[in-house]
């Protein structure tokens, strides 16, 4: 059924990058990867990738076959093709290597902290089968201080953005911090170089709406929206500081935000009064419950109307 309506020309260029890819995880097979819960589109990504040896290139050709053409672009924050991942350091001293053990370890994980060094993780570990709900079995032992890249040998590195990503900052009057895992999906992408320059300096920009998720995840146990707008803005300061300049060494939040969407039946806390103070403007969204877990979502609808009206 994945092969209906899709015409035989895609069919095959599709395929041959699933096989190329198989065949490279072929050579690796002491690596003992496993395709469970695997994304057809992360595959064929990944095998184009390794093909061309470019990131953009891979994303140039998904987006030629499934169709997505300009306005919309889709940039990566950085087009490298060695290996980089993030860590994340605790507030009580500990810190956690990669994005899966921050973010979602095994549910057999029972520790997921390391004082010192780097540590490989166990070759039967995986993170196939995982719960980021906040609940206490699964949560952090402590709030995330710090995030930042690390190598293959676990040592902090600090790469470089992809420059269409600034040009991009410099061009576009609308920029949208969205919903999605704080941690793990968003502040990757605000830790580099000339990012958090590129946002409050930027001459274009005259939205800069972030988009507050409507419950918290094992990454922001306990979190509040002032929180959220606090992680956000240190993270992008702490981008500031690596751009080498003398002044300013940081920004207020409204220099990183102007408005803040969050759903009317959200389960994290929201003081509108708090945040309005740092001049930020709050912007409530009717949401709706999730039909299978219950938990508040945004609504399509809605959502598209809130965005009109800011813009």
């Amino acid at each position: 059924r994945l092969w209906m309506h899709i015409p035989s020309d895609k069919k095959e260029v599709i395929r041959g990058f699933l096989i190329y890819i198989q065949s490279e995880i072929l050579k690796r097979a002491h690596k003992r990867f496993s395709f469970a819960n695997g994304s057809i589109g992360n595959f064929f990504l990944t095998g184009a990738r390794m093909f061309f040896g470019s990131l953009e290139s891979a994303i140039f050709l998904f987006a030629a076959i499934t169709g997505i053409t300009e306005p919309t672009r889709v940039i990566p924050v950085i087009n490298t093709n060695h290996g980089i991942a993030i860590a994340a350091l605790l507030k009580n001293g500990n810190t956690i290597l990669g994005q899966c053990a921050i973010s979602h370890p095994s549910l057999a994980s029972s520790g997921d902290s390391f004082n010192i060094g780097h540590v490989q993780p166990s070759a039967n570990s995986n993170n196939i089968h995982f719960d980021k709900s906040p609940a206490k079995p699964s949560s952090l032992q402590s709030r995330i201080a710090r995030l930042y890249y690390i190598n293959e040998y676990g040592q902090e590195i600090f790469p470089p953005p992809n420059p269409k990503l600034l040009c991009s900052l410099s061009e576009m009057e609308t920029l949208v911090y969205s919903i999605g895992s704080l941690y793990t999906s968003i502040i990757p992408c605000l830790i580099l170089k000339d990012v958090g320059r590129g946002i409050a300096e930027s001459r274009s920009l005259k939205n800069k709406i972030f988009m507050l998720n409507g419950t918290n995840d094992r990454e922001t146990p306990e979190y509040t929206a002032l929180d959220f707008i606090r992680a956000l803005t240190s993270a992008l300061n702490y981008s500031l500081k690596l751009s080498v300049q003398f002044w300013p060494t940081e920004h207020k939040p409204s220099r990183y935000i102007t408005h803040l969407i969050y759903l009317d039946n959200s389960e994290v806390q929201v003081d509108s009064w708090g945040i309005e103070k740092l001049g930020i403007e709050c912007v409530p969204c009717v949401g709706r419950r999730d039909p299978s877990s219950g938990r508040p979502i945004y609504d399509e609808d809605n959502l598209n109307k809130i965005l009109e009206s800011i813009l």
